[in-house]
């Protein structure tokens, strides 16, 4: 049987049945026809099924090309990226002609016609897709659009291929048939020769049956995903069975199919390592992590016993970060130095082949060492940027396909390494924001010393300050969440830097505003210390604090009103107003402003009511601030002019505050509404302020569910700010009277009461004790919590204005004594403190504290708590009585 497995098909037939000549005659003319056919099968296998199948990979892996160019390109417009980009598609474009050239069948004709326009369709889709980015366009549904097309156009490639896998089926068995064909004329032939014949001709045919039978059984199995018969026809056959692959056709076919799926592993292996590469490359930043993976996944593809990536530094070396089979402890080395070195200098690859047994460099197996066959080292770039070097080495020979391999995965290893980099670089960048935070803390710090004197209005600074660097880090944090986006990262640094760069102007800004009125307040003390001082004189002196004693707690206003907007801690007691009273109120209020600024108010406003829904004091703030930005901004002489009208078509109640003031630059606009921003940065600090009025109207009116917008011509030609407010049109004037006579019957006369003060700075408490005594009231002090509680025992208040803010004890634990007290339960408790926040009132309220009023407080709101005092010790008064008659 191994004698016979020698020779050819025609020469078996012509050993078995040489003494048959007549009848074999006849019989090879039937055998060449079938041979032919199997030839036939064979060249349609060869010529036609696989090189058409080879296409389809190739412009597959195209197409796979260009959607990962267009994807670098999209992340990093870049042109070395766009060049990559237009490479793939024309190298597509190519390998589609090429495929649309070859000779096809009917089948595959009609596929090749529903490929080709798709993918002319994807190829334009993607360029359309590059020219939009080019002009600055991101349109994420777009890029997912594109990635639908795409794998639209692989599974259509991949039917194309599963066609020709099919047709290539079809060959063999129409060899298979063929060869089965020449078997049954062999056994028809041998019932007619000689019966001595038959054994021989059994013979005969089982050798060939055996084989064709055996390719069927290997292509059943490569069609059901079982490679490794098929991979076995490719191995090349023992010194005794040269001669047997060489004359035996069956042999010669399985070894021709045996390498067509070894072609076919070999793609499928290098799109799976050129997948693992990439995935590698963009599965972290860390760039030991992101090499070492790559680096896995590069020397088990090309079958390298050594790899090693070298990370290029700023100080012209190569550092390794990654190895395989090899120490990660080898020196640096200097770019130029070594192969390593040379390919990075040369920015090329090196390819050193058959290196001698006697090198020094050497593979280390465990048990022995061996000199590697070939070493390859290859430049990792970026935008034509030396990134490090990828070195890869082996007992095998390199071929020209594993040189490319290593080549384009130093291409993806760049990528990534470059994004490490750029991570990197952004947090460096973080950290000398956070330095730079550091020193202005320390700034606010140096600040909060020097304004001691003003301790209750610096608190709240402070805890500005606080939240802006707590903003700040918030900013950090987001920035941190983005760090796997490169782009995205340096955007974030930038804006963080420009939120650095506004709070120290803001802190400048504020520390100004800060001591123009402490100077006036520390002159004013200056002048009435001194002796000898007349009437006219301390008159001027007590206006100047009281004037510049405002303006501080105006500007404490606005910055814990902006940080309330901001945080949403700013509820707003709506209720049904005639926006046409609310208007003229407001105005009256401001109306000394005008003529102390010597500028002309006009009011326009209608007859009839305009109803409206909304908070009095807040619309009341929004209109205040406005005409108080364009009384500050207009100069004397010139006019102011406020007006109001129903849009009823619209639903909308429009205010529009215009000025004859120096006007809005266009190139203000963008900022005009933000916090610490006025319309032009380049002024004098004449117009003080601290740029938070337009920012508070903004926000306010929002709230509202309104707009505000400005207008200007320009510099010297006035402004035009205009409110629109939602109308209530089932509300009626008449209500809004009655809430308002409602509340005018509130006002009482107020009794002289006791007020127990407990205030740890002696100064807030000797100031506080004064003004309330002076109104009549029976007034004690104490300065820790201890003393205060004794002396109310004592004392028996009907008020205690209380500290939070106290040593040892503090104000809410003197609250909750006050309260557990049977005899000073009922004593009304105000918590007079500098923490002002949302949370610091509701820690108030639980601790037993009736009100809570920030520093400095409100006389006029004292007023009217000692009006509402005065009105519970009549009613218990009241009581009282009834229950002794």
């Amino acid at each position: 049987m191994t004698g016979l497995n020698n020779f050819s098909i025609g020469q078996r037939m012509a050993a078995g049945f040489g003494a048959l000549l007549i009848l074999l005659g006849a019989l090879l003319g039937s055998i060449y026809s079938w041979q032919q056919d199997a030839e036939h099968a064979q060249r349609n296998f060869t010529q036609h099924s696989r090189p058409l199948t080879d296409a389809a990979h190739t412009l597959e892996h195209g197409i796979l090309r260009v959607g990962i160019t267009l994807r670098g390109y999209l992340l990093n417009p870049e042109p070395a990226r766009i060049d990559r980009f237009t490479q793939a598609v024309g190298s597509a474009r190519t390998q589609l002609q090429q495929l649309g050239s070859m000779p096809k069948d009917a089948d595959a004709e009609n596929l090749f016609r529903e490929l080709d326009p798709a993918v002319r369709r994807y190829l334009s889709a993607t360029e359309d897709a590059v020219q939009l980015r080019r002009l600055g366009v991101i349109d994420a549904a777009a890029e997912g659009r594109l990635q639908i097309v795409r794998e639209s156009l692989i599974a259509i490639t991949q039917d194309f291929i599963d066609l020709q896998t099919a047709n290539m089926g079809r060959a063999i068995t129409v060899m298979g048939q063929a060869q089965q064909r020449v078997a049954r004329g062999l056994l028809t032939t041998g019932a007619l020769s000689i019966l001595c014949f038959i054994v021989l001709a059994w013979l005969i045919t089982q050798s060939i049956r055996k084989p064709a039978g055996e390719l069927v059984r290997i292509a059943t199995a490569l069609k059901d995903g079982d490679w490794k018969p098929a991979l076995a026809l490719a191995e090349a056959p023992g010194n005794g069975r040269v001669n047997e692959v060489q004359n035996n056709e069956m042999a010669r076919i399985g070894r021709a199919f045996g390498f067509a799926a070894v072609a076919l592993e070999q793609r499928e292996q290098r799109l799976a390592a050129d997948h693992q590469v990439a995935g590698a490359a963009a599965a972290s930043l860390d760039k030991s992590d992101v090499a070492a993976a790559a680096l896995r996944a590069i020397v088990g593809h090309v079958r390298a016993e050594i790899g090693i990536v070298y990370w290029g530094t700023k100080a012209g070396t190569l550092t390794p970060v990654a190895s395989y089979g090899a120490s990660t402890a080898s020196r640096e080395l200097p770019i130029g130095d070594g192969v390593p070195g040379q390919a990075a200098l040369e920015r090329r690859t090196v390819v050193l082949r058959d290196i001698p047994r006697d090198a020094p460099f050497s593979v280390k197996l465990g048990y022995d060492e061996a000199p590697p066959r070939d070493v390859v080292a290859v430049p990792i770039m970026f935008r034509n940027e030396l990134v490090g070097v990828l070195v890869v080495a082996s007992l095998r020979r390199l071929d020209e396909q594993a040189v490319e391999f290593l080549e384009s995965a130093a291409a993806q290893l760049g990528v990534g390494l470059n994004n490490v980099r750029a991570y990197e670089e952004i947090q460096r960048l973080l950290n000398e924001v956070a330095e730079k935070s550091q020193q202005i803390q320390a700034q606010n710090e140096e600040l909060q010393a020097q304004n001691e004197e003003i301790q209750a209005q610096s608190e709240e600074v402070q805890a500005q300050n606080e939240e802006l660097q707590a903003q700040g880090e918030e900013i950090r944090a987001q920035n941190e969440q983005l760090a796997e986006q490169a782009e995205h990262l340096h955007r974030h640094a930038a804006l963080l830097a420009e939120a650095d760069q506004r709070k120290t102007e803001f802190l400048g800004l504020l520390a100004h505003e800060l001591r123009n009125p402490m100077a006036g307040i520390s002159n004013s003390l200056f002048v009435l210390s001194r002796p000898g001082l007349d009437g006219q004189q301390a008159a001027t002196a007590q206006a100047i604090i009281g004037r510049q004693t405002r303006q501080l707690n105006r500007l404490i206003d606005d910055l814990l009103d902006v940080t309330r907007v901001t945080r949403g801690k700013v509820k707003l007691k709506t209720e049904t107003l005639d926006l046409v009273d609310v208007v003229r109120d407001c105005l009256d209020d401001h109306r000394a402003t005008f003529d102390k600024a010597k500028l002309a108010l006009t009011i326009d406003v209608p007859g009839e009511a305009i109803i409206v829904r909304g908070d009095r004091a807040r619309i009341c703030q929004i209109i205040g601030n406005l005409v108080d930005n364009a009384a500050k901004f207009t100069d004397e002489g010139r006019h102011v002019s406020v007006s109001l009208k129903a849009d009823e078509g619209r639903g909308l109640a429009e205010l529009q505050v215009a000025d004859e003031g120096i006007g809005i630059d266009k190139a203000a606009f963008s900022r005009l509404f933000q916090p610490f921003s006025q319309g032009d940065p380049n002024l004098t600090r004449t117009n003080g302020g601290l740029g938070l009025g337009l920012a508070l109207v903004k926000a306010l009116v929002e709230m509202h569910q309104g707009t505000v917008e400005a207008y200007s011509d320009g510099p010297g030609k006035g402004a035009r700010f205009t409110v629109r407010l939602p109308l209530l049109r089932e509300a009626t004037r008449k209500d809004v009277v009655k809430k308002t006579a409602g509340a005018e019957s509130l006002r009482v006369a107020v009794a002289p009461c006791r007020i127990l003060i407990i205030e740890d700075n002696v100064d807030v408490a000797l100031s506080l004790s004064a003004a309330l005594s002076m109104e009549g009231h029976d007034v004690r002090m104490a300065h820790t919590a201890q003393e205060g509680l004794e002396l109310a025992h004592s004392f028996r208040p009907d008020l205690l204005l209380c500290d939070i803010g106290l040593p040892i004890m503090d104000g809410y634990e003197v609250a909750r004594r006050f309260r557990a007290d049977d005899e000073l339960k009922s004593v009304f408790l105000v918590a007079v403190t500098g923490y002002a926040s949302e949370k610091d009132r509701e820690q108030a309220a639980q601790a037993g504290f009736d009100r809570h009023m920030p520093k400095p407080p409100d006389f006029q709101q004292l007023s009217e708590l000692l009006a509402e005092i005065t009105i519970r010790r009549a009613r218990n008064s009241s009581a009282d009585a009834e229950s002794g008659e």
